[in-house]
């Protein structure tokens, strides 16, 4: 997965980013690639979401909040809390199909800037959490499901580590995340990119829930021996 990420799909000839791109000693890219910063204005924009006091919450439009950026890559409607927001509020803090979401204050370093992305298409207003910071990116630019798995990756999550700051709890604000250098492909091998990583991910997961059902066999069948239930021809 991180080789998909740094060196793409069928490149032969790679080459350094270039020293303003390369703060953290980053890895060699394909000759047709870049490394730029989020914070680029023709990358995308960063906003701080919604605070709110107690009362608030338990009622209002649809809200994701920190809980939901680690159910999985993709933020799900079903599991969202609600807040109650003003009209201004819904039009500046709502949320749209292919918004990134990346955690500003964590507890646990593992937290801090982690990602998940917000694709789908809801009938009532979404909006994000004041410990949370959207990535709108531009879709002329970027491939968001692209995106959010470099922004996942070891070499991302590290360099977003490096800015992070700690007080009470460890923290990424805005002015951090726009000096972070991410690899750019073109926006045709990002979408070819993002659909080999998708359906590695379906066939490492198969995998997996194979493994557990076998284990769930498994376990069945042994406690059915010690039961007596199935007796073994000797």
């Amino acid at each position: 997965m991180q080789e998909l990420l740094t060196k793409g799909l069928g490149h032969t000839s790679f080459r350094n980013p270039r020293k303003d791109r390369n703060p953290y000693q980053l890895s060699s890219i394909p000759q047709k690639w870049d490394y730029v910063f989020l914070g680029e204005p023709f990358s995308g924009q960063l906003n701080n979401g919604l605070n709110k006091d107690a009362e608030s919450y338990g009622h209002g439009c649809l809200h994701v909040n920190i809980e939901n950026l680690f159910e999985g890559f993709n933020i799900t409607l079903h599991n969202l809390g609600r807040v109650s927001a003003t009209d201004n509020e819904i039009e500046h803090y709502k949320m749209q199909k292919g918004d990134i979401c990346i955690l500003r204050s964590s507890v646990k370093w593992d937290g801090v800037g982690h990602p998940a992305l917000y694709n789908s298409d809801s009938r009532e207003p979404v909006v994000f959490s004041g410990f949370i910071i959207r990535f709108r990116p531009n879709r002329e630019f970027w491939n968001p499901i692209f995106l959010t798995y470099l922004l996942r990756s070891n070499f991302i999550r590290n360099n977003i580590k490096a800015w992070a700051t700690v007080s009470a709890n460890i923290n990424i604000n805005q002015e951090s995340l726009k000096k972070i250098p991410v690899p750019h492909p073109q926006l045709e091998e990002q979408d070819r990119i993002a659909s080999a990583l998708y359906r590695l991910e379906l066939a490492i997961l198969m995998r997996n829930e194979g493994r557990k059902k076998l284990e769930i066999l498994k376990k069945g069948l042994v406690q059915k021996l010690l039961t007596g239930q199935i007796r073994m021809k000797v």
